[in-house]
């Protein structure tokens, strides 16, 4: 039987994304408005208890959103979770983080170092950090999160018709980053959420890392290239070893994301 599952911040791009692959699964979505039950930061951990009744888990996807400012709301509200958790009794708190707190380079591991290069990363950070502190007998897990097909700035940009340019490196590639699509990602937590225990930090995404000229393509979206600046990041990802032996993970190449995110979309 799957595990009951409140999320918070279930309006969030990536809550709506989830909505669809999660349609059959015991979930309760939790918003400022528009969702099963409503819960706003200012009216504080005791009144979000309440809804952690009976709940098995809890997933916090509310927060602040690169480019949005007001960092601070990441902490404040994953620790306002905790502490609702820790007073209705939920065993089990998922925190999304994000691949952000790595900082530039390829291949992070969990176990190793963090050096955000932005304050949103920063914030990220802080709030694995606070969480962790803040756990007591809770079972936190901070899920690192890559780039989600649908909810980056890419997929924005091609969902409003925006011309799209993108770093041209000299081999001959655009930039690479960790993904995962929605679908593949409601079948990770809920094949996560089975499971007895899990590690208190996971990079949660899928393989091999993808070039933002395939996804362009395999979306059927024009772009333009021009010669990568000695700045541009080749490649962002991360070390996928540990989330694979906790569940199956499949190869996402960008076809395959593209699918995930067209089921995440279909009509409920």
């Amino acid at each position: 039987m799957d595990a009951k599952l409140l999320v918070v911040g279930g309006n969030s791009r990536v809550g709506q994304l989830l909505r669809q692959p999660l349609r059959d699964a015991p979930v309760t979505w939790c918003a400022r408005d528009g969702a099963d039950v409503q819960w706003r930061l200012e009216d504080g951990a005791s009144a979000l208890a309440p809804m952690l009744d009976g709940q098995d888990a809890v997933l916090c996807l509310a927060g602040a959103t690169p480019g949005a400012g007001a960092f601070d709301l990441n902490i404040d509200v994953a620790l306002a979770v905790i502490e609702a958790a820790r007073q209705a009794g939920c065993p089990r708190v998922l925190l999304c983080s994000s691949m952000a707190v790595y900082g530039p380079g390829f291949g992070h591991t969990e176990d190793g170092p963090c050096a955000p290069a932005a304050p949103y990363g920063a914030s990220k950070l802080e709030m694995e950090q606070r969480a962790a502190a803040a756990a007591g007998d809770a079972a936190v897990t901070a899920l690192r999160l890559g780039n989600v097909a649908g909810a980056d700035a890419l997929f924005r940009n091609i969902a409003a018709g925006r011309a799209i340019t993108l770093d041209l490196f000299d081999d001959g590639t655009t930039p690479a980053r960790s993904y995962i699509d929605p679908a593949l990602l409601a079948q990770v937590l809920t094949a996560l959420l089975r499971l007895p225990n899990l590690p208190p930090v996971l990079n949660l995404a899928a393989d091999p890392p993808v070039e933002m000229a395939a996804l362009m393509r395999a979306a059927g979206a024009d772009y333009a290239t021009r010669p990568a600046p000695d700045t541009a990041l080749r490649e962002v990802s991360m070390d996928l070893s540990r989330l694979k032996t906790l569940v199956d993970l499949p190869d996402r190449p960008a076809e395959a994301l593209l699918a995930g995110l067209a089921q995440a979309e279909a009509p409920r």
